[in-house]
């Protein structure tokens, strides 16, 4: 699993942001257009992409795209 090509993955959720000012280290419930939707889509398009399934509690601790991808690389 490539960091680039996750975080790119991650990213392509947030439709009407600039995805190029997302970084690894932004806080991604912070950003104007999240919303539970989108929450539900990163966690769908993980367990689609990475077969790894992440709970709900887990994922509400888990802000950045780095964040996401160091428990999703732990849990393939």
């Amino acid at each position: 699993m490539e960091l680039d090509v996750f975080a790119q993955t991650i990213r392509e959720q947030f439709v009407e942001d600039n995805i190029d000012s997302i970084t690894l280290t932004t806080d991604i419930r912070s950003l104007d257009t999240w919303d539970s939707l989108t929450g539900m889509a990163i966690l769908a398009v993980i367990a689609d992409d990475y077969n790894v399934d992440i709970p709900v509690e887990k994922f509400k601790e888990l802000s950045t795209i780095q964040e996401l991808f160091d428990f999703v690389k732990l849990n393939q």
